[in-house]
């Protein structure tokens, strides 16, 4: 399966010499339903979100600070109906520097997510985001643990349909502070062949044998889409453009 990420230039950078994606908080995450999921204790809810300055005690505090020990990496798949996931206008615009910055395409066979306390898998959408309940307070952090691995997909893989066009898949863990993608990167886009993301990711990547691509704006019966070429093909065509075009030259100065 091809997963895709889009980024900044500069986390691009991070990421290309790092060769790994950091794990975000997922208390930061855009989706205010998400933010916002409750616990029931004792027949008082309380928000996941905990504030300092909230009614609450030292469990609740507790209880949040290994609940935000579970942190996450969200991806974009390939759309349903066709579309690539490194041509989604909404996304360039959106995670990728208002379209200029990067997309970087993993192969998910190469990435090391099959191990203890790794959680892998694509979010589900709904109109009814779930609402997470308990009535007692633990006694234990395994138990605060079992808890929400019990309902991991109900906390971190469920969101508001409104989000549906991220078409997101998530990793979360909460042991791993990184990801190896060493040997998982499979292709780069960037906007076009001409801006600062080009020059950055032409240099970065030279020679690593990684498929480099430039997106555009294309018009068709069907009406507007992003689509993408790739770079060495152009560049090749236009090698053998120069070279013809220098080659006719050269036989029109030696005609006259």
């Amino acid at each position: 399966m091809k997963l895709y990420h889009y980024t900044s230039v500069k986390s691009f950078k991070k990421i290309w010499e790092s060769q790994s994606l950091k794990f975000s908080d997922s208390k930061r995450t855009n989706d205010i339903f998400e933010r916002r999921k409750f616990i029931q204790n004792e027949g008082v809810p309380f928000p996941r979100e905990y504030k300092p300055n909230s009614k609450g005690n030292r469990f609740f505090k507790h209880f949040f600070d290994i609940l935000y020990s579970y942190r996450q990496i969200s991806l974009c798949m390939d759309y349903a109906d066709g579309l690539a996931g490194c041509e989604s206008p909404m996304m360039w615009g959106q995670y990728a520097n208002s379209s200029k910055g990067v997309c970087i395409e993993f192969d998910s066979e190469k990435l090391n997510i099959n191990k203890r306390n790794v959680w892998a898998a694509n979010v589900e959408y709904s109109n009814i985001t779930p609402i997470v309940f308990r009535d007692v307070i633990f006694a234990k952090d395994e138990e605060i643990n079992m808890f929400i691995e019990e309902r991991i997909n109900d906390i971190f893989f469920k969101k508001h349909f409104h989000w549906q066009f991220e078409n997101e898949y998530r990793i979360v863990s909460n042991k791993e502070s990184f990801l190896s993608v060493k040997d998982a990167i499979k292709a780069i886009y960037v906007p076009d062949n001409k801006n600062y993301a080009f020059r950055t990711v032409d240099e970065l990547i030279k020679g690593s044998g990684v498929e480099f691509y430039y997106i555009i704006p294309t018009t068709s019966k069907r009406g507007r889409k992003i689509s993408f070429m790739d770079v060495e093909t152009v560049r090749r065509c236009k090698r053998q453009f120069e070279e013809k075009i220098t080659l006719t030259v050269k036989e029109i100065l030696n005609e006259t």
